[in-house]
């Protein structure tokens, strides 16, 4: 299943609404993912950063 941005905005706007940047830096951990690795300077930048990584990484999507 392929996921349109209009899908990964929504994605980015649930992480947003629902993780502090310590409950961020646990999703990252939980999904091996290295935060501090991750682009941007603020918790904002770092969660997009996040959905463009999973959807790379086929973890959002089939590919």
């Amino acid at each position: 299943m392929e996921y349109s941005p209009a899908d990964l905005k929504v994605l980015r706007d649930l992480i947003r609404e629902h993780f502090s940047e310590d409950g961020l830096w646990m999703l990252c951990l939980d999904l091996g993912i290295e935060f501090d690795n991750l682009g941007g300077i603020d918790a904002r930048a770092k969660i997009w950063e996040l959905v463009l990584y999973m959807w790379g990484e086929a973890i959002v999507h089939d590919g």
